[in-house]
């Protein structure tokens, strides 16, 4: 018995990932017959690294029928400390001391993250608030030496904690790995000390957080283009997560509808004239 012709569907999300060839047309299948089809797929250099884009697979025939969909991260956003600083981010800092950037300890390249010098019963802490756009997970590399169970590395997500970590495993670094809901939250990595002592270095390290997609507005008016007289000229923006947009000339063509990212501006007669095109937009609330 043979089941009917089938094709296959790709379909993506993200205006900057577009697919080469989104439809192959699979053939008959014969019960238990399996076939890879490969999509090839383009990312715009415009692309902003850590979004990501959603990709839907589509499978169908006369009869049947079947869908799936992948979330794809576009580069990793990170975290190492190779600025040196807390400014790649908008960290911010509380408990008793500051956490410090140093280069004695890392997980990879210089520099790390270190607990600030408390001493018993205090908390030292580095909290970022950060919106996640699909679900997915963050992880980072840890290194504790510290009082066993007494003093403590602690990970929370939204005041939740999620992870502790506690004894001197000063010797290396261990990752870790946590899922994550889309939306906003709070990332906060605390060292607290216990009531009483001390052991090992007393304290602790965190390097190499990798974020999940950040919820990014991404806004590109499109590449350098030449129009002649009164000929329509198409302009092609590509936008994502915006809520509303303008677009405005140095010129004088007017626009057919600014308020869309593909449409066509109508020349007026601008000899040897260079017009730039810039493309406004709203962040959505």
């Amino acid at each position: 018995m043979e089941c009917s012709r089938r094709n296959q569907s790709a379909f993506s999300s993200n205006p900057y990932v577009t697919i080469v060839s989104p439809i192959h047309i699979i053939g008959t299948l014969t019960p238990g017959q399996s076939v890879w089809v490969s999509f090839d797929v383009n990312v715009s250099p415009y692309a902003a690294i850590g979004s990501a884009v959603s990709l839907h697979n589509y499978v169908h025939s006369v009869t049947q029928h079947d869908s799936r969909t992948w979330t794809v991260k576009i580069g990793l956003i990170i975290e190492d400390w190779e600025t040196g600083n807390f400014t790649k981010f908008p960290w911010q800092k509380g408990g008793d001391a500051e956490w410090k950037v140093t280069d004695s300890i890392s997980y990879e390249k210089i520099y790390s993250a270190q607990s600030g010098r408390i001493t018993n019963d205090q908390t030292t802490n580095i909290y970022l608030n950060y919106n996640v756009m699909y679900d997915d997970s963050i992880s980072f590399f840890k290194r504790v030496s510290s009082q066993l169970l007494v003093d403590k590395l602690k990970f929370y997500i939204d005041g939740n904690m999620i992870g502790q970590w506690s004894g001197k495993t000063a010797t290396t670094f261990n990752r870790v790995a946590y899922p994550v809901l889309a939306g906003p939250h709070t990332f906060k990595w605390e060292y607290a000390k216990g009531h009483v002592g001390k052991d090992g270095a007393d304290a602790a390290w965190v390097d190499y957080i990798v974020f999940p997609p950040s919820y990014l507005t991404t806004v590109n008016a499109g590449g350098n283009g030449y129009a002649c007289g009164n000929i329509p000229y198409q302009l092609q923006g590509l936008a994502i997560n915006y809520d509303s947009l303008l677009w405005t000339t140095s010129g004088t063509g007017t626009f057919s509808n600014p308020k869309i990212l593909i449409h066509y501006i109508q020349q007026v007669p601008e000899t040897f004239l260079q017009v730039v095109l810039t493309l406004p937009f709203m962040l959505l609330a």
